[in-house]
């Protein structure tokens, strides 16, 4: 009987920095939970702005990145090929002092990876 192996997480060559490696989270059920936890709370406030019509654009943007933030910091595991002032770059120095193309990459590709999995979870 042969072993399946799972991995956790997917490794990706970054095309916004060529030579960068990023490894991202593959989504399971504690990961869900722990994502939805961090999340609600920006989520509702979104929800509230919008609902009452007081949407003010740098209000969304700023609602907007502090979710980008979450995401980074919930479902980047590391980076290769990059330091930021010297040091290796991480999940939470990466939003505040790297390269703003890379962040948005990293999370398109963590939201990517939650879709797939709600997709597979219906099938």
């Amino acid at each position: 009987m042969n072993n399946i192996d799972f991995r956790s997480y997917k490794d990706i060559e970054s095309k916004s920095m060529p030579g960068v490696t990023f490894r991202i989270r593959k989504m399971t059920m504690g990961g869900r939970i722990e994502l939805s936890l961090r999340v609600r709370e920006l989520s509702q406030r979104s929800e509230f702005l919008q609902a009452g019509g007081n949407t003010d654009r740098i209000e969304n943007n700023m609602l907007e990145r502090a979710l980008h933030r979450i995401f980074i910091e919930w479902g980047l595991v590391e980076v290769k090929g990059l330091t930021i002032e010297g040091m290796n770059a991480t999940a939470f120095n990466l939003p505040e002092f790297g390269p703003e193309d890379l962040c948005d990459e990293i999370v398109q590709a963590i939201q990517e990876e939650i879709a797939l999995s709600a997709a597979e979870r219906k099938n």
